[in-house]
């Protein structure tokens, strides 16, 4: 794994985890279990796409 792919990995990481705790701070809206689907699919997306390489 070069640098740059230990770089995006973390950089998707932390974005997964700014979306799970948004919807985690935000219980009562109704978008909390769209963003909480699309963190799933980008996560599934992400072990795909690891396990490709």
């Amino acid at each position: 794994m070069t640098e740059n792919d230990r770089q995006e990995k973390d950089y998707s990481a932390v974005l997964v985890n700014h979306w799970i705790d948004k919807a985690r701070n935000d219980l009562e809206s109704d978008e909390v279990k769209a963003i909480l689907d699309m963190a799933e699919t980008f996560i599934g997306e992400m072990k795909k796409l690891l396990e490709s390489r």
